[in-house]
């Protein structure tokens, strides 16, 4: 099934994967990326290295006090 907001889908996706595991380490947000990409097809790439940059952000925003 497609989503109508495949960005959305896998931000929030991410974004709970990190949650749930405590992911804090670049090592872990790196293999958690790699795992994204391996797991769907090419079409998506885009859209979860825009979802992957955006939680980057969001997660070097909290270590930074903003």
């Amino acid at each position: 099934m497609d989503s109508s907001d495949p960005f959305v889908d896998f931000r929030d996706s991410m974004e709970a994967m990190v949650e749930a595991q405590g992911l804090k380490y670049w090592g872990s947000l790196e293999e958690l990326f790699g795992w994204y990409l391996k797991a769907t097809g090419e079409s998506r790439h885009g859209y979860i290295l825009d979802a992957f940059i955006d939680l980057l952000l969001d997660v070097s925003k909290l270590h930074l006090g903003h």
